[in-house]
């Protein structure tokens, strides 16, 4: 053994001495990968947000957490709210003129910028954050990375923006109506970065929807509601009178006519079919599944039911179905999930089964006012503080989880 090793000897310390080398040099490696992971800057946290937008998109929604993302991304980009949110990043207003970000991961907040001009809506796809002024503050687009670097892409006044993945569509105001609180203006898109700006269609009132590659508007002169292609060609009337649109799915729009009254009506866009389904109270949509709260005419002469009833319409057969009645009056239909209907009346806010109709009070407050998907979201705050934690309450399982900072 000895004459072996003897004999070896320059040979083995070699080796020892290459096999000391790798070593060193996987564990350098790690470590370096260690440090350069705790380094993850804010644009590759945005970048991992959209590739788990993407795989959730690519996988069909294969399961709960990708269909919230991916009702997380629709309401971020085409809701405009004071509360947005992609995955774990949370942007949001508290009537002030600071936009702050809240990181679900760490639990912690931060102001991300501050505009002077106060904040009426944001929107956000992931990586930016846009944001427009009062309408009477300031004017202007702005586009805010996840460092708080503000970029004013636009100078016209606006009060709605629809992002979609390359275009931002928005109405251009050019007077505002103070009586019915209503926007108007003329319809534009452009890139995200501003540029190419390009009128679409003139003399839009309300709000507007995109389906399909399809705009869906009123009129400001008509009042009537229309629909155009995307590129504002081949403009079509849908329905006549003093219309607001509420809400634009695949199959159907509904909307309010105050023309005799504030008429819940719905078109079938299959057939064009308009149909009344009740006066007062509102409609509600997720998805392809439409419903309407409202009360029921029980003669022509435009006589009503005391009560309201909740219809789900069915498109495939182009019906409205009641599958509730109340006849408490000044409550409003805020979201339905599963086979729960959300109310809001007055300081109480609960819930009806809609498989044996028993009504359920919430455990929630007056200030959740923010629902996606399968969360609804609060922010509590006090006048020294400001913003000190999240509630989130998880529709599924009935739960309130409460994130202090």
């Amino acid at each position: 053994m000895k004459k072996f090793i003897l004999k070896y000897k320059e040979l083995i310390i070699a080796s020892l001495i290459i096999i000391l080398i790798i070593i060193f040099q996987v564990f350098n490696f790690k470590n370096n990968n260690i440090k350069s992971t705790n380094k993850i800057s804010q644009n590759q946290q945005t970048e991992n947000i959209l590739n788990e937008i993407n795989i959730a998109t690519e996988n069909n929604f294969s399961n709960n957490s990708a269909i919230n993302l991916q009702k997380e991304k629709e309401y971020s980009m085409g809701k405009g709210s004071l509360f947005v949110k992609i995955d774990n990043i949370v942007i949001y207003n508290n009537f002030d003129n600071d936009i702050n970000i809240i990181d679900l991961k760490t639990n912690t907040k931060k102001v991300l910028c501050t505009l002077e001009d106060g904040v009426n809506k944001m929107y956000f796809d992931g990586e930016y954050v846009y944001a427009v002024p009062y309408y009477y503050r300031g004017k202007g687009i702005y586009k805010i990375d996840l460092n708080g670097n503000i970029n004013k892409i636009c100078d016209d006044a606006s009060l709605q923006l629809l992002i979609t993945e390359d275009k931002i569509y928005y109405v251009k105001q050019t007077s505002w109506d103070d009586m019915n609180q209503n926007l108007q203006g003329d319809l534009y898109v452009m890139d995200k970065d501003g540029n190419n700006k390009t009128l679409l269609i003139q003399g839009v009132r309300n709000s507007f929807e995109i389906i399909s590659d399809k705009i869906y508007y009123t009129d400001q002169n008509t009042k009537g509601i229309f629909r155009s292609n995307i590129d504002g060609t081949n403009k079509e009337k849908l329905a006549d009178g003093r219309t607001y649109i509420t809400k634009v799915t695949e199959k159907c729009l509904t909307y309010v006519d105050y023309e005799g009254g504030e008429k819940q009506k719905i078109i079938y866009l299959d057939t064009n079919e308009v149909k009344e389904v009740g006066r007062f109270g509102n409609s509600f949509s997720s998805e392809n599944e439409t419903y309407v709260y409202t009360r029921k005419y029980i003669s022509e002469d435009n006589n009503i039911e005391n009560e309201y009833r909740l219809y789900k319409i069915d498109t495939e057969n182009y019906s409205e179905n009641e599958i509730w009645s109340n006849d408490t009056p000044l409550e409003v239909l805020i979201y339905v999930y599963n086979d729960y209907a959300y109310f809001r009346g007055g300081n109480e806010f609960y819930r009806i089964n809609l498989k044996n109709n028993k009504k359920e009070k919430e455990k929630l407050d007056m200030s959740l006012n923010y629902i996606i998907g399968d969360k609804a979201y609060s922010l509590s705050s006090s006048d020294e503080k400001g913003v000190y934690s999240l509630n989130i309450y998880d529709l599924e399982k009935n739960e309130i989880t409460k994130i202090e900072f």
